[in-house]
């Protein structure tokens, strides 16, 4: 649980300038009110500090003892290998523009020695693919840059390149094996897929998690399940199809399978933004679609091990088998948040979890 505490820490963020390590704030502070949102825990947590470097909702990476963080400011390092007392490694001015100055790279993607963040640059406005080298955390730099735009980038493996392609959520797939001279394929996952086309982000997907290598898996309002044995020609395998539910909304958020695809159930989360009449801006965690769920995977797994050992590889194998959703946990309204409610206008309620 340690490294997953220190991911907590980073990833609940407030306004402030950098600070050395020793002068985060240790002292707890407890909430005043049902819906004040300054700290909430259970009493099996122990309180360790809080950081108030960082502004934005910044999405962070755990990589052995360095977590990645991003912020609308830039890239940030810091060494966690004692987790109650991070330090501050380095940091990489790289500043987000439009929906990034607010929503920085959401899930930041590294294999350690590469890490994937949209970002402005001083000629182009409007954020764009930066490959940063962040092999020495306290020396990031910034090694390429691609001409495609994404709201999340995926590192997807090829053989011991644990980031050797990136996926962006609207379509596009970026040859990366060269870091410092990223190709933009021609063929996109979506096309792949016959899922709309790229760029276009149409049908809806927020986000892609790499079960494993050889294996992403795509939230939206349809999770697509791609065979990317070979990455730059991804096979569509099998489709969890929710668009008859997400009439009005976003789809799925983000989607955990443990185990590299081999645990029997998965977990989703859906992102459900507010319509504009009835599910109104910070309402909407008490949306009946606004949950998190699990689903019984053992049919896929089984499907995906008998795929898998099949020299012809037919997806048809896997396409017949089917995800079955098993419970959801949904907020119940406004109040403490202990109790698992909302404490105020947290807007999206099930967005990011971590096994």
């Amino acid at each position: 649980m340690r490294p997953l505490v220190a991911a907590a820490l980073g990833a609940t963020l407030v306004l402030s300038t950098a600070v050395p390590a020793l002068a985060h704030p240790n002292v707890e502070l407890a909430p005043t009110l049902p819906t004040d949102v300054t700290h909430a825990r259970t009493d099996n947590l122990d309180y360790l500090g809080r950081f108030p470097e960082h502004a934005g909702t910044a999405g962070g990476r755990l990589v052995g003892d360095t977590f990645f963080i991003t912020d609308p400011r830039g890239v940030f390092a810091y060494d966690v290998s004692d987790p109650a007392t991070p330090e501050l490694l380095g940091a990489l001015p790289l500043a987000q523009s439009y929906t990034g100055a607010a929503l920085a790279q959401e899930d930041p993607d590294s294999d350690g020695r590469i890490l994937l963040v949209d970002a402005a640059t001083p000629t182009k406005p409007l954020n764009i693919l930066h490959v940063v080298d962040v092999s020495d955390p306290a020396a990031m730099t910034v090694l390429a840059t691609a001409p495609v735009k994404d709201h999340t980038w995926t590192c997807v493996s090829a053989g011991d390149n644990g980031c050797a392609y990136a996926y962006g959520r609207s379509g596009w797939i970026v040859d990366l094996t060269e870091p410092t001279a990223p190709q933009v394929l021609e063929l996109g996952w979506r096309e792949a897929a016959d899922f709309g086309g790229t760029g276009s982000n149409s049908p809806y997907t927020h986000d892609l998690t790499e079960i494993r290598p050889g294996l992403v898996m795509t939230s939206g309002i349809a999770n697509l399940l791609l065979d990317t044995t070979d990455p730059a020609k991804p096979v569509l395998l099998n489709t969890l199809d929710q668009s008859d539910r997400f009439t009005w909304g976003l789809g799925y958020h983000s989607v955990e399978w443990a185990q590299g695809g081999t645990a029997p159930v998965a977990v989703f989360g859906t992102e459900i933004a507010p319509d504009g009449s009835t599910n109104l801006a910070g309402s909407d965690c008490q949306s009946e679609n606004s949950v998190i769920e699990t689903w019984d995977a053992t049919e896929v797994v089984a499907a995906l091990a008998a795929y898998e050992a099949d020299p012809e590889r037919d997806p048809a194998v896997v396409r017949a088998a089917q995800f079955t959703l098993i419970d959801s946990f949904d907020v119940s309204g406004r109040g403490l948040f202990v109790d698992g409610d909302a404490p105020a206008h947290v807007l999206y309620c099930a967005h990011w979890m971590e096994p």
